[in-house]
């Protein structure tokens, strides 16, 4: 065996002791796979890797992202081809539909449903919790990052590995369509019922921001509930100058020496790291973390209790069961404080689960975990 597949068998054997059973699933072809093994076996990361095509370049986003260079690297089959799901405009446009799949309409209620869990469900929990840099991973045009994370922290590192869509990412979050994906989702909080009067005018007036010369609103802020807003944080630079593009997918991501997250958020693009690489993620991004308080912040697609994965090999993903996902983050050494299944998605689409983990603090102080 090879030296990969020695570590994945490895991996396998901690995931299933932690299932209580071997794993078992299926792909949107209607393959059946009797195990984790013989699932990665079949989707790509041990077969011979494979040379990115020509022309594949990060050149036209040079002056945008830290560090771009050409892609010379040779990366696995499983990797490649989701590259190419996504660098193909036809798949997915620059839009809020397109990154959602044609789903453009729920991303309100996401939004919605993500903040009432970090001020509902995550700040009690950590209620020393900093607000000072988060990370966006797959962050794709940015719309996680314009609409959740820029009110909220004082900076973020937007992580995307498709350059088409990185290059895309500030005109959406800084120019129209941003603004009104904002104004979208304060009208799903509005809508909600439930909250107080005196709530919903705060809500109203946050959403209003600080008014240009041209009467839009900069920095739109929707948001009601316990987390301060930038202004309120005392933080002046605009929302441009508060952003880092970094354009790597996970699996190459290694924080830079002495950055600290308070949280790192990685929302429907965790399914496309194979589990080595995902362990591996995991255990670089903890050290990261700020110590007691930092946290990462997974939604996630999950499957239901008929299948423990479902691989997608339209776009080489893996749509996790809970379980399984949660036996990956204590491999790697964190504790998950809380879960809640997101509300008001249309009942075509898988369950979609917010999980919140820290780092465990044996494994914060020794700096073992998998992976490594």
């Amino acid at each position: 065996m090879c030296e990969i597949e020695n570590q994945l068998a490895e991996l396998v054997s901690k995931v299933e002791k932690h299932l209580g059973r071997i794993a078992k699933g299926n792909d949107t072809d209607g393959r059946e796979y009797t195990s984790l093994s013989e699932m990665w076996a079949t989707v790509g990361i041990l077969e011979p890797p494979v040379a990115p095509k020509a022309g594949t370049t990060r050149k036209r986003v040079a002056e945008l992202v830290d560090g771009a260079t050409d892609e010379t690297a040779s990366v696995p089959a499983w990797y490649t081809q989701a590259y190419a799901y996504w660098e193909a405009e036809g798949n997915c446009p620059p839009t809020i539909d397109g990154v959602l799949g044609g789903f453009g309409h729920v991303s309100g209620t996401d939004i919605a449903g993500s903040r009432r869990f970090l001020e509902g469900r995550v700040k009690p929990l950590l209620s020393a919790m900093r607000l000072e840099k988060a990370a966006d991973c797959g962050a794709g045009i940015g719309r996680v990052t314009k609409l959740l994370l820029l009110p909220i922290f004082a900076s973020v590192d937007l992580l995307e590995p498709s350059p088409r869509l990185l290059a895309a990412a500030p005109s959406f979050m800084f120019g129209q369509e941003g603004h009104r994906a904002a104004r979208m989702e304060a009208e799903v909080l509005l809508s909600e019922g439930g909250k107080e009067e005196k709530l919903r005018e705060q809500t109203v007036v946050g959403m209003r921001g600080r008014e240009e010369p041209d009467g839009k609103a900069e920095g739109a802020d929707p948001r009601a509930g316990s987390l301060p807003t930038r202004q309120q944080q005392g933080i002046k630079a605009p929302p441009e100058a508060r952003v880092r593009y970094l354009c790597l997918g996970m699996q190459d991501f290694q924080p830079a020496s002495g950055v600290v997250y308070d949280v790192v958020w990685i929302q429907w693009c965790i399914g496309h790291l194979h589990d080595l690489d995902l362990v591996r993620f995991l255990v670089r991004i903890r050290a990261a973390l700020r110590p007691e308080t930092g946290a990462v912040i997974v939604k996630d697609n999950c499957c239901d209790a008929s299948a423990d994965f479902v691989v997608d090999t339209g776009d080489s993903s893996l749509t996790r069961s809970p379980a399984y996902l949660k036996a990956l983050f204590e491999i790697a050494g964190y504790d998950l404080r809380v879960e809640e299944r997101q509300q008001g998605f249309p009942a075509e689409l898988f369950p979609v689960i917010m999980f919140c983990f820290t780092a465990k603090k044996e494994a914060s102080q020794s700096g073992e975990g998998g992976g490594r």
